[in-house]
């Protein structure tokens, strides 16, 4: 039994450190990819492309202040009426990215009950998506201010582990370091 035990810790501290490896990758991706952007799209999408390409997820989407309201890019699998529908709303809109951005604080929500009573307006669309937990983290510049808010949705309650918020959290942290720089 104790042999047992030992190799069930090795094997999970092998998997943690392959973990560890793949953040550390992904971030090295995303540094570079930002390196070579120009404008607030190009960074927007590169973020996008990076969360796409390290989360199963059902919905991506970076929200960029512009004056008093919202640039939305989205990922791949979008709905692009729903995504013209939310362009240009106010910061002050009850939507994820926007609740994320003034407060200049995170939101998230861990099951599609939490969702129903955080934004009654938006179930159907997440249902519609199969979206059980939702993620809104503030895109902060240098000066720690929001520049814009990171909107991430995946089936399942509780969907997002300690290493995927830590991940999400450092790659909005990047981006918005970029943002400030692009600007």
């Amino acid at each position: 039994t104790e042999r047992v035990e030992a190799e069930g810790q090795r094997e999970a501290l092998l998997q943690r450190e392959r973990d560890a490896r793949l953040k550390a990758e992904i971030l090295e991706r995303h540094v570079v990819a930002l390196a070579v952007c120009s404008t607030r799209e190009e960074i927007a999408h590169a973020v996008l492309d990076r969360i796409e390409e390290a989360f199963e997820l059902t919905v991506t989407a970076v929200n960029l202040v512009e004056g008093g309201h919202i640039a939305v890019f989205a990922g791949r699998d979008a709905n692009q009426e729903q995504v013209a529908a939310h362009q240009g709303v106010a910061v002050s809109a009850d939507l994820p990215g926007p609740f994320a951005i003034a407060p200049n604080e995170p939101l998230l929500l861990n099951s599609s009950t939490d969702i129903e009573q955080r934004f009654p307006h938006l179930a159907d669309v997440a249902a519609g998506y199969g979206i059980d937990t939702l993620l809104a983290l503030p895109i902060r510049g240098l000066r720690r201010n929001a520049l814009g808010a990171l909107v991430v949705g995946r089936g399942g309650e509780h969907a997002f582990t300690l290493s995927d918020l830590a991940l999400l959290h450092e790659l909005a942290e990047k981006t918005g370091v970029s943002l400030d720089r692009a600007e």
